[in-house]
């Protein structure tokens, strides 16, 4: 998710929001070796934004010409419930071409977020990969990775059907785009950008404000709507 969203981000020259928090240093890094060049010159400016997890969907979508990347869309949006987008969340993705937003959200499993989300998605993608114990990290660490971009209809014919998800030529067909093979240094990178293994609620206090870098934290007022970075603090 994250290196889709970049790619987005730079291709458009837009800012990049999330509710993870993100290492600065090492973000600049991978934007430089993957010659994000827009990006690499100006993340020093302040066009990274972090939202809390702790805010609601829809404050998550309050800022414009941004990429916005959602983790654990199943915490906002799940799908065991009677539930539909609360309204300033369903406008503010109705309009989210208008406000030159490109919203990215991952989860687990598809069943895990509400399918009024999933109707409103332009492509998908599906990632799977082969994992190991690592006693350095004590959790598993990725080996391989296979990942398929679908449009959302691909994607249906694709996953309600096991033989055609044990198929490899169907698979390459049905897909636009596939990233597939061991795990190379550009992904190591990732994951010293965002720790994957850190708990979405944990990490506000890890937030540090005095960043030379121009990470800036993203405040939304919930007496007055105003939008604060961090800067203003």
């Amino acid at each position: 998710m994250l290196q889709h969203g970049l790619r987005i981000a730079e291709k458009y020259k837009l800012k990049l929001v999330t509710n993870f928090l993100l290492d600065p240093l090492n973000l600049a890094y991978y934007c430089k070796i993957n010659n994000l060049k827009w990006l690499w010159e100006n993340i020093p400016t302040g066009i990274i934004y972090h939202v809390s997890s702790n805010k609601n969907f829809a404050q998550s979508l309050q800022i414009q010409y941004a990429v916005i990347l959602i983790e654990e869309m199943g915490l906002y949006a799940p799908s065991c419930k009677s539930w539909t987008l609360p309204a300033e969340a369903f406008n503010a993705v109705s309009n989210n071409r208008k406000r030159l937003q490109h919203i990215v959200y991952a989860a687990q499993y598809p069943s895990q977020v509400h399918s009024s989300v999933h109707q409103i998605c332009s492509e998908i993608l599906y990632a799977e990969g082969v994992s190991v114990w690592d006693d350095k990290l004590r959790n598993d660490r990725l080996l391989f990775k296979d990942v398929h971009c679908f449009g959302p209809s691909e994607f249906q014919v694709w996953f309600r059907d096991p033989k055609v998800r044990k198929n490899p030529i169907k698979v390459w067909v049905l897909a636009n785009k596939h990233w597939k093979g061991i795990i190379s240094a550009f992904d190591a990178q990732t994951f010293r950008v965002y720790d994957s293994l850190a708990l979405l609620e944990e990490q506000d206090g890890q937030f540090s404000e005095k960043n030379d870098f121009g990470y800036q934290a993203f405040i939304i007022d919930s007496a007055c709507s105003i939008e604060i970075s961090a800067q203003y603090l």
